[in-house]
């Protein structure tokens, strides 16, 4: 009974020192416009390291940020196309705090700020 109870505390040892990788395409109506969004989860315990690329209109620009959510996925990653040329898009955390972005793409701009509530830091490429 101890030697199982040794193995299964070992066992969840390892999976929270698992790593966790997760892609997300987005592409606007017309698909000028990419948003790939790329978490890395370095253990159960740590918020994903997301990285956040634009592609369109000749841009090619990545930010980063921390996301605290167990899962990135379509039910907590929200996208939201207002026009060709831009984009809110949400990331809903496990404590349900919602950070907002906000993306501005055309010809002679490219913009992706957080508008959310939660926080006025502006992620600038």
């Amino acid at each position: 009974m101890r030697n199982l109870l040794v193995f299964i505390v070992f066992a969840l040892f390892l999976s929270a020192c698992t790593e966790k990788s997760v892609e997300i395409v987005e592409q606007s109506p017309e698909q000028n416009v990419e948003i790939r969004i790329t978490g890395v989860k370095p253990t159960m315990v740590d918020p994903f390291n997301v990285s956040i690329n634009v592609k369109g209109y000749g841009s090619d620009e990545t930010v980063t940020t921390e996301i605290h959510s167990s899962e990135l996925d379509s039910e907590n990653v929200k996208f939201e196309w207002v026009s060709e040329n831009e984009c809110f898009f949400t990331f809903i955390q496990q404590d349900n705090t919602i950070r907002r972005m906000h993306l501005l793409i055309g010809e002679r701009q490219l913009q992706l700020k957080e508008a959310g509530s939660n926080s006025a830091d502006h992620l600038s490429m």
